[in-house]
């Protein structure tokens, strides 16, 4: 009678191993589950003006990420396109392109920069299923363009705006009449970033000054076009266009400029 016990007792721990085998097997196939992944990047249709910068999404830099570690990273999209790539099922998981790094949309064409466009997705890896991942990007960081009236370029012999990111005054761009018609500069914008400048304007030998500021936006494109208001009691006023709408006018200290005076005279 005791050896029956002993026997029953030797196959139910036989048993409670057994079960503990099967379960360890288990969790471990379902740690070593896979899915399929494949990636897709796009641009974002751009508003047509003539200020935005058009991208070859093909040049994109693409990287993933799962957690802290990288499981690739600075591929161009074009060697990774239609590849289709196995990796562990579960979440976690962060794609992302861009046209440029961070660094090179500011130091980029002798520090006035360059359009960015960017774009990431943040996904979960389902076993045993083909795992489609689409990016749409679009320019993130901002620029800045700038015009003159038609009556400025009559009236001042010079005339330029020098402006700058409030948080980095050692980058700083004047725009003049030598290069309006062509120089953009560019900046990187979180969810914003002050803008300050100041307007120059020289009239009969004399310069005058105008300061002021601006909020810029991410993913917009600015145009300041700076005008005289006034033919007798010149009013500088700045119209500030995002993406060629315009939003404001600023204007500014009221100069009083004799547009028929002799331009030998002093103000």
């Amino acid at each position: 009678m005791i050896m029956n016990k002993h026997i029953l007792y030797l196959f139910s721990l036989m048993g409670l191993l057994s079960l503990a085998a099967c379960t360890n097997e288990e969790n471990s196939l379902l740690s070593n589950e896979v899915g399929e992944v494949c990636f897709a990047v796009s641009e974002e249709e751009p508003v047509q003006i003539e200020t935005r910068a058009s991208f070859n999404v093909n040049d994109f830099n693409v990287s993933l990420k799962r957690g802290s570690e990288s499981l690739f990273s600075n591929r161009k999209y074009s060697d990774i396109a239609g590849t289709t790539y196995s990796y562990s099922a579960g979440d976690g998981y962060l794609f992302t392109a861009e046209s440029c790094t961070e660094s090179e949309a500011e130091t980029a064409n002798n520090k006035w920069g360059k359009a960015r466009a960017a774009g990431e997705e943040s996904f979960k890896i389902v076993a045993n299923q083909n795992n489609n991942i689409e990016v749409t990007c679009k320019q993130v960081n901002a620029s800045v363009q700038v015009g003159f009236s038609d009556f400025i370029k009559k009236l001042c012999s010079e005339y330029s705006i020098t402006f700058y990111a409030a948080d980095d005054d050692v980058r700083q761009f004047t725009i003049d009449q030598e290069n309006y018609s062509y120089k953009t500069a560019y900046f990187n914008v979180n969810e914003s970033r002050a803008l300050n400048y100041t307007v120059t304007l020289t009239r009969s030998g004399e310069k005058h000054e105008f300061t002021g500021n601006q909020t810029l936006a991410p993913s917009s494109n600015y145009k300041l076009n700076i005008k005289l208001k006034d033919e007798s009691i010149s009013v500088i006023s700045i119209g500030i266009s995002v993406d060629g709408d315009l939003i404001k006018e600023v204007e500014m200290s009221p100069v009083m400029i004799n547009p028929y005076e002799d331009t030998n005279t002093s103000l």
